[in-house]
């Protein structure tokens, strides 16, 4: 049989510790609505590859073929809103593509003119140290590619929407991904380059 003070003391432990969970978990999950409530507008965005030509053309804000010129910047960036104290930074390079033809987003830049294109990570350390770089390469100067490309907030600059499943090579006999030990584009197996061009231009249609 336990005695009363026993079953007092039990009863004022459980409460206790009770108190203690909810208070922990009140304050975890006002930690994470917290964090979650910052909007990092980190350059371009990357959602895996896109699993069709539809949704390829769809998110795109812009799709174009062009060649990589000289990178024009290298610096670190925060957010583009200002951002808070404690905001992330991250290291990007600026790339000036000259545009050969546009497939999707004709007003916004054509044929014979450039665009900024920014990517994560500074070129400079890509060319000394690939292995930083072995799942999302950087663009090489001289490079020609299709780029499926999504307006930055500020407006005057692009980044790779499907990030490094944003580059597409158009030579040789079949789709490829640039970049990526030239690997295949699943939704576009055996379809040569001027027909996944083609399917470009009439889906955004």
């Amino acid at each position: 049989m336990i005695p009363k003070i026993l079953w007092k003391n039990l009863w004022t432990a459980s409460v206790m510790t009770s108190m203690g969970i909810a208070i922990l978990a009140f304050a975890v999950s006002f930690t994470i609505e917290k964090n979650q409530s910052k909007h990092y507008d980190i350059p371009a965005v990357s959602v895996g590859a896109a699993r069709n030509i539809g949704q390829l053309v769809d998110k795109a804000d812009l799709i174009v073929v062009g060649t990589v010129g000289s990178s024009v910047n290298e610096r670190t960036t925060g957010p583009y809103s200002g951002g808070y104290d404690g905001a992330p930074t991250f290291p990007v390079t600026d790339y000036q593509v000259t545009v050969t033809s546009v497939l999707k987003g004709s007003g916004a830049v054509s044929p014979g003119n450039t665009l900024i294109l920014r990517e994560f990570g500074h070129l400079s350390i890509a060319n000394t140290e690939p292995h930083l770089y072995s799942k999302f390469p950087m663009s090489n100067v001289g490079d020609s590619h299709l780029f499926v490309l999504g307006e930055n907030p500020d407006k005057s600059t692009y980044g790779l929407y499907f990030g490094p499943y944003s580059r597409f090579s158009l030579d040789g006999n079949s789709i490829k991904y640039s970049g990526l030990d030239d690997a295949d584009v699943k939704f576009a197996k055996n379809v040569s380059p001027a027909d996944f061009v083609a399917s470009i231009l009439e889906e955004g249609n």
